[in-house]
């Protein structure tokens, strides 16, 4: 959750630049280009505002540059990710993070239960079109405008505008008001229009991307702007070969019909009002009869300008992989470099091969002394009891003055030489044999 917060947000920021640019160069764009290329550049913000993806970059420098890049980077950043993984304290990024999806939650729970409020209330007071006349026009225009999908429409006491509802099973709904015959046709195609550009879906894009960036307020300008190209849009396609008379007679008849203001409303609906200024503006666009285009080119040079916006960039010196691989032998080395025993005295750090090499030698020692042993066995002991019947014979020796036994290197050779004299010396201890 962490990441797709902080993925949400430095998008959210980065965009909003972008956005805050269209915005600002609006009114330039609105004199060179069509409603409908304005409307469709936010697309591809909204898109991009959609999707947590970051492409990385990672641009290496010269060999010019590498003294100055810092060697312990790597080492330094594993060091702090290891001791952030290690420490999982609540902050206030993860309170930020859990209030984040909560907004999420709550924003598309409200236009959930605004919609289907909506919903209940078209079920209970619309019926069908009985109409012969509103329904030859309603078919002759879906056949013009190329649309073979099936299309249900309804007369709507609870609305006072036309709209289209139904992503699914779209219905086309009029208030129950009286449209001149001249008028409806033009109404008809509007919302027609709607339906074959799937602006109905367009606003499922907008209504998802400002539940996630909820906390950002530029976004919600942006669908705004959006929702008024929208409309702008669709009544440029409505007027195309229209004289002065024909667009002014559009413009009085959405003016009657947005008279009176829809009481119910819901995102996922084209409606005729947008609001006193997005009223005003699209009469001004209605009269305005110079011609416009749509640019593929302003569409690239958004769609280059918002990949670099979300790219992040690495900057890495030309040996990057050997750099990290010192680093990491150094941080590796240097621990063992300040060890020192109980006493507080240095140890001598050892290698790995150091160490296997000491456990061969130790294999060898031990399998020699296995091999010798049996043959030394007999003669140790032959040894040891030439020994101890040396040191009875020089005990059983005269003592000196001081009470002291004089020892010197011939004490056994002259022992040996008076036992044949000595009765006393060559008495045999029990239990020793005579070598």
């Amino acid at each position: 959750m962490e990441k797709l917060f902080d993925a949400y947000l430095q998008n959210s920021l980065e965009l909003s630049a972008i956005a805050l640019l269209l915005l600002a160069f609006s009114s330039l764009l609105e004199r060179r280009y069509s409603a409908k290329c304005r409307y469709y550049l936010w697309a591809v913000i909204f898109i991009a505002l959609l999707l947590p993806v970051r492409a990385k970059v990672t641009l290496t420098l010269p060999e010019v540059f590498q003294p100055i890049m810092p060697q312990n980077i790597s080492t330094a950043a594993s060091g702090t990710a290891a001791v952030a993984d290690t420490v999982k304290v609540w902050g206030w990024h993860q309170y930020a993070g859990l209030l984040w999806v909560v907004g999420v939650f709550c924003f598309l729970g409200w236009h959930f239960y605004q919609h289907l409020h909506f919903l209940s209330a078209v079920r209970r007071w619309s019926e069908k079109i009985d109409n012969s006349v509103i329904l030859k026009q309603f078919v002759h225009i879906k056949a013009e405008l190329g649309i073979r999908d099936r299309i249900t429409i309804k007369s709507c006491a609870c609305i006072q505008t036309p709209m289209v509802i139904g992503l699914l099973r779209p219905v086309v709904l009029l208030p129950r008001i009286n449209i001149s015959p001249d008028e409806l046709p033009l109404i008809l195609r509007h919302e027609l229009i709607h339906y074959k550009r799937k602006d109905l879906w367009y606003k499922v894009l907008m209504m998802i991307t400002s539940a996630i960036h909820w906390f950002n307020p530029i976004v919600h300008l942006m669908v705004r702007s959006a929702l008024n190209l929208c409309e702008i849009s669709c009544d440029e396609e409505v007027l195309q070969g229209h004289d002065a008379k024909g667009r002014a007679q559009y413009g009085e008849a959405i003016i009657g019909v947005v008279r009176n203001r829809s009481a119910y409303h819901t995102a996922l609906s084209t409606n005729f009002y947008s609001g006193t200024k997005g009223m005003k503006k699209r009469i001004y666009a209605m009269m305005d009869m110079s011609k416009k285009r749509f640019s593929p080119v302003l569409f690239i040079a958004i769609f280059i300008i918002t990949i670099c916006g979300t790219t992040a960039f690495a900057v890495s010196p030309a040996h990057a992989a050997e750099i990290s691989q010192n680093s990491n032998k150094t941080a590796t080395i240097a621990p063992e470099q300040n060890k020192t025993d109980s006493a507080g005295s240095y140890v001598q750090p050892s290698s790995a091969s150091d160490a296997e090499q000491d456990n061969q030698e130790k294999q060898n020692d031990d399998g020699l002394t296995n091999d010798i042993a049996p043959v030394l066995q007999p003669t140790l002991e032959n040894t040891s009891t030439k020994q101890s019947n040396e040191l009875v014979s020089v005990s059983n020796e005269p003592r000196s003055v001081s009470g002291d036994l004089q020892f010197s290197e011939n004490t056994p050779a002259k022992s040996s030489q008076a036992q044949p004299q000595n009765s006393d010396t060559n008495r045999l201890v029990p239990g020793d044999e005579q070598p």
